[in-house]
């Protein structure tokens, strides 16, 4: 097979590119105050392949380069450091990652500008209203003239971005002079009225330009050095009455310098006989320039490849392709469809939707006739076949397999009626299940399409009619004749059905995890439906509906065999093959319609500065959110004074309510049921977390031990304040107030942390509360403070938005009861006079028996007093899940860990799928991605 050009590799100097895709130059406005942010990260690693150049979008040289709202720059130390994750995950990946450093000039308004200045320009005429696509028109403020002393100072800003770019890690910088902006303003003589010299001929014109590739070029070397020029463009009243000379002028010039590369935008294309067509006006720049030509465009698959056979181009940018194909340079090699781009999401502010969310190719490996199962038994050799496309998660359909010995038609195809077939498939099975791989097998009956020789007994081929297929010519030449078919009779046809449905049941005997039943490609159910085929007078001809009957009398027959669901379990046993997954039944909890059992339960990240949710968060949820599944937020602080560990969010400012809201929106937008856990630390904190540095409150005055961390770090706890009787209401009320902005911010509900030794369980337990007045000494008394906060947040929010999380038999953080038993039961029973929604109740600590871990399971007590939902988490895996869900010992079940390194928990328990493992020493970073929103999910086209 030819090699496709764009695919080949290329040497930019020092460089090795495997192929040449771009990614063009995109401003999507998502660096909020021009800061790059962690979504970012995402965005540029989902377009990084291992030797392909990406370049980044337009990034602002100084506080004056500004022209639209949340681009980023590079002018400040805060955003050299922004940048640089974002750099490392590119180079993680093998990319070469360029940074276009930019200046607006006119293309501004005063808004944009330090002190409501005029934006800086070659010229002092204003730009027209420009309309955008979407309707709107844009306005821009009159400009100022640089004088000539001042342009030295744009110069040095051009150069202290480069600096700063390579600071960050960028392997080299684009330089736009392209697109109306302040270089062009210089370059382009309908705007460009000046008189000294950087105005006038077509040398000062450009004379800027070539100062400040100058400039860049001494800082940080040629070879990281490009340019973007659009010498055939009009944007923002910005064009030129000799774009050849100019375009042709620059890039002659360019070579004094020996830049790497001249990234050229072709002229605006046209429509011819209904086809865009890219003019190709580039050609005398290309033959010009001595280094790397980029062309960019309007370019697709087809254009891109011409331009790189002819020469005319060494690389082609890509743009919008790019944007809404992260993963361009694959569908380009296989041909693939492309995903459609949405223009109204380009410049939003959406850290998700148009930016991170657009979907990468699904590849399935497609039923394949191959022709050597020799006697229609699967081989050895299959297990290598199938293995070597085998992936982690990707569905395979294995080639079409008969139902019977009449249904074949071609040389060594593989069967799966008999029993030694059965055996055969089994290993080539177990191999792709070893990889990770989902497996179907392809149930078929050829029908007509065969010959006496591949019939028992030499008999006719079998047929929805008599009418004999006219001899087929291969490719090779050769030609095939089909024997006269004999047509089954009404009688027979409840037989072929029940071969069909024994193949299914032999193909999951086999191990496969469902079947496709072949009714394509001409073969015996098509020769049914079709009515060129089918000439029958009975039930089985005629209508569309007695023509469809015998199919869908196979799909009945092996649904009911198999169960309708054909993704099922992965390596099942043989007792539970049919059997539905407990964990993935739906559950009705209250008004809720949940699909499945399987909860987020709430885990502290400590990646919300500041105690502000933040838009990476957006990203994390949103991964994890099912339609109809359970998420429950991390611990969200009531208070200031509910704070224990570093950046973890709050919900008690208006702040704080409004950054959560477009996550609680992104895993709405996925159907999922959020809820927020309400949360106060008590006396697990220090001086350093507690406004002006006060003591942290509790039940008592008695202070944690130092608690060691897995890491052997020590972690000490400053002594706690013991709350006073009046005080209490107070705490209460920060309760009340933290679940009606929760409500606000548009959670389904709040959780009311009632757990793992924070200030709530500080005034249950009795190793910690020994306080003498209504909040101590007896169970009921400790308990009260709990029950207030219950009632006062059921008031508020209604009682079936409220649930809570306990964990009587723990003993976290110095915190443990004497009688756990009968403080869990004595909680769920004054509980349901509240009539709450849930309760999340924590296992005891899980002990080894036979070398497996083994859960107590000792909530029982509770969980039959408890009238609502019941929610146990602590340890469970897929098989501890389903068996409490099976047995009613719980309603749902939390997963903490498992869910935090698998995103799609309920997707890979559905399949039976490997788990990715958690990486401890991410839990409580800070950094956005990496244990955060890097986990990978299967690589599945099943969903």
């Amino acid at each position: 097979m030819a090699p496709i050009p764009l695919l080949t590799p290329y040497k930019m100097g020092k460089f090795d590119l495997s192929h040449r895709i771009v990614l063009a130059p995109l401003t999507r406005t998502r660096s909020y105050g021009n800061v790059p942010q962690p979504h970012a990260i995402l965005y540029y690693s989902q377009r990084t392949t291992k030797g392909g150049l990406l370049i980044a979008e337009a990034t602002g040289v100084s506080e004056t380069a500004q022209g639209y709202p949340n681009t980023p720059g590079i002018w400040t130390k805060e955003q050299v450091e922004a940048w640089k994750p974002i750099v490392d995950a590119v180079h993680k990946k093998g990319g070469v990652f360029f940074c276009q450093i930019w200046h607006v000039g006119r293309v501004s308004a005063y808004h944009y500008q330090p002190n409501g200045q005029a934006p800086i320009s070659s010229t002092d005429k204003q730009i027209a209203p420009q309309t955008h696509p979407d309707g709107t028109v844009e306005a821009y403020s009159p400009p100022r003239r640089l004088t000539t002393d001042e342009i030295p100072q744009i110069v040095n800003d051009f150069r202290l971005a480069a600096r700063n770019a390579i600071e960050a890690g960028f392997d080299g910088v684009e330089i736009h002079g392209a697109h109306g902006y302040l270089i062009e303003q210089f370059m382009k003589d309908s705007a460009n009225d000046r008189t000294d010299e950087y105005g006038g001929s077509l040398e000062n014109r450009c004379r800027f330009a070539l100062e400040i590739v100058e400039a860049v070029v001494k800082e940080i070397g040629a070879d990281r050095v490009g340019i973007r020029l659009s010498p055939f463009a009009d944007y923002m009243d910005c064009w030129d009455s000799n774009p050849e000379a100019l375009g042709f002028y620059m890039v002659k010039s360019l070579n004094k310098y020996n830049i790497l590369y001249c990234h050229m935008v072709e002229p605006r294309m046209s429509i011819v006989e209904g086809r865009r067509q890219i003019p190709h006006r580039l050609l005398p720049m290309r033959k010009a320039f001595n280094g790397t030509f980029i062309a960019a465009g309007g370019y697709d698959r087809e254009e891109g490849n011409k331009v790189i056979a002819e020469g005319y181009a060494d690389l082609v940018a890509y743009g919008r392709l790019f944007l809404a194909n992260p993963d361009l340079p694959k569908r380009f090699e296989l041909n693939a469809p492309l995903n459609q781009y949405d223009r109204a999401t380009f410049y939003t502010s959406d850290p998700v939707v148009g930016y991170t969310d657009y979907p990468f190719l699904e590849i399935v490996l497609a039923p394949l006739t191959r022709t050597r199962s020799y006697g229609n038994v699967p081989q050895p050799h299959a297990i290598l076949y199938y293995s070597q496309r085998t992936t982690k998660g990707v569905l395979l359909i294995a080639e079409a397999t008969g139902v019977s010995d009449t249904a074949q038609g071609y040389p060594n195809t593989p069967g799966i009626w008999t029993k030694e077939q059965v055996e055969a498939w089994k290993p080539i099975v177990n191999a792709v299940h070893k990889k990770g791989g989902v497996f179907f097998c392809q149930i078929g009956h050829v029908g007509r399409v065969s010959a006496y020789h591949y019939q028992p007994n030499g008999q006719a081929p079998i047929s929805s009619t008599d009418k004999q297929i006219a001899p087929q010519t291969h490719p090779d030449g050769t030609v095939e004749a089909y024997s006269p078919p004999r047509r089954l009779t009404t009688d027979e046809i409840p037989q072929i059905v029940n071969d069909f449905r024994l193949a299914a049941r032999n193909a999951i005997e086999a191990g496969f995890d469902g079947v496709e039943i072949h009714g394509a490609h001409g073969y015996l159910i098509e020769q049914f439906m079709k009515d060129r085929a089918n000439d029958r007078t009975d039930e089985y001809g005629g209508s569309l509906e007695n023509r469809c009957r015998f199919a869908l009398e196979i799909v009945e027959a092996v649904v009911k065999e198999i169960g309708a669901d054909r993704r099922t379990e992965v390596r099942r046993d043989q007792q539970s093959k049919m059997a539905p997954i407990p964990l993935l039944t739906p559950y009705k909890m209250g008004k809720f319609d949940l699909s499945h059992r399987i909860v987020l339960a709430p885990l502290t990240r400590t990646r919300s500065y500041g105690n502000i949710p933040q838009p990476h968060a957006i990203l994390y949820y949103s991964q994890r959110a099912t339609q109809g599944g359970l998420l429950i937020a991390e611990a969200t602080g009531v208070s200031e004074t509910a704070q224990g560990y570093p950046n973890t969010p709050g919900i008690w400012t208006k702040e704080q309510v409004e950054a959560w809201k477009p996550i609680v929106d992104a895993v709405h937008k996925k159907g999922g049921v959020f809820f927020c856990q309400i949360w106060h630390v008590g006396r697990v904190s220090a001086y350093h977390y507690q406004p002006n540095g006060q003591a942290p409150i509790s039940s008592t005055d008695k202070q944690i031990g130092p608690q060691t961390h897995p890491d052997g770090t020590v972690e000490a706890y400053s002594p706690p304040r013991r709350l006073t009787t009046d005080e209490i209401p107070q705490i209460v009320n920060d309760f009340r107030l933290a679940a009606r902005n929760a409500i606000d911010a548009g959670f389904d509900g709040v959780e009311i942390h009632g757990a793992h030794g924070y200030l709530i369980e500080q005034f249950m337990k009795d190793c910690a509360n020994d306080r003498t007045d209504e909040y101590g000494g007896s169970l009921e008394n400790r308990c009260r403070f709990a029950l207030e906060i219950v009632e006062a947040v059921v008031n508020e929010i209604g009682a079936g938005r409220v649930a809570i999380k306990l964990s009587p038999f723990e003993d976290y953080m110095d915190c443990w009861d004497s009688n756990p038993e009968a403080l869990g039961l004595y909680m769920v029973k004054s509980l349901n006079k509240y009539n709450i929604l849930y309760c999340h109740m924590v296992e005891p600590r899980m002990c080894i028996v036979e070398g497996r871990r083994q859960i107590p399971h000792r909530l029982l007590p509770m969980r039959k007093a408890f009238n609502g939902t019941f929610i146990p988490v602590g340890g469970y895996d897929r098989e501890e899940g389903n068996k409490v869900v099976n047995e009613g010992y719980a309603d749902l079940v939390a997963y903490g860990r498992l869910f935090l390194a698998n995103p799609d928990l309920p997707k890979r328990f559905e399949l039976n799928a490997p788990l990715n493992q958690y990486d401890r020493t991410t839990f409580y970073t800070s950094d956005p991605v990496v244990g955060y929103t890097d986990y990978p999910f299967l690589e599945s086209s099943l969903y």
